[in-house]
């Protein structure tokens, strides 16, 4: 199978990644070894799913110290509003807790999930469920990954089957 993108793993961060990715056009597959997406992502906040805090991106770099300056870049690109707005184009509204955390205004992380997925299914992302990525090396056209026997390509030419 060849792509544009493979992305492991069907958790909160690859499935963004797939919705950026196909949103730019690219043929885009996810590789996940559990037999549905957002598996992780349906128990947290215990079950509400805590998406995001209302503090500032300053708040957030000192919370991920040392790593916050490495994510700096992403959280002024796509902001707690940005995901706020993303949430509500899909019609599911979030709210602001005392605490500063915010969740979907359902307090169901399964409609969290479901938003996800089906923006995806909407831009042809693929899922590939129940295949574990035993080895990924790089080839002369992009990178292979290698999945219960399977072979996925993600071309960095652009060029895609």
């Amino acid at each position: 199978m060849k792509t544009d993108v493979s992305i492991i793993g069907a958790g909160p961060a690859g499935l963004m990644a797939s919705i950026f990715s196909a949103k730019a056009g690219a043929k885009t597959a996810v590789v996940e070894a559990n037999s549905s997406a957002g598996r992780k992502l349906l128990h947290t906040g215990r079950t509400r799913c805590n998406l995001t805090h209302a503090g500032s991106v300053g708040d957030f770099i000192k919370a991920y110290a040392p790593f916050g300056r490495f994510l700096r870049h992403s959280l002024y690109e796509f902001s707690r509003d940005d995901l706020r707005e993303y949430f509500a184009q899909h019609k599911l509204e979030t709210k602001v807790e005392k605490n500063g955390c915010i969740f979907p205004i359902t307090d169901r992380a399964s409609d969290v999930v479901h938003v996800l997925v089906d923006d995806e299914r909407t831009l042809s992302v693929r899922f590939l469920y129940g295949r574990r990525v035993q080895n990924l090396e790089k080839d002369q056209d992009g990178f292979v990954l290698h999945a219960n026997g399977e072979r996925i390509t993600a071309c960095s030419s652009g060029e895609s089957v």
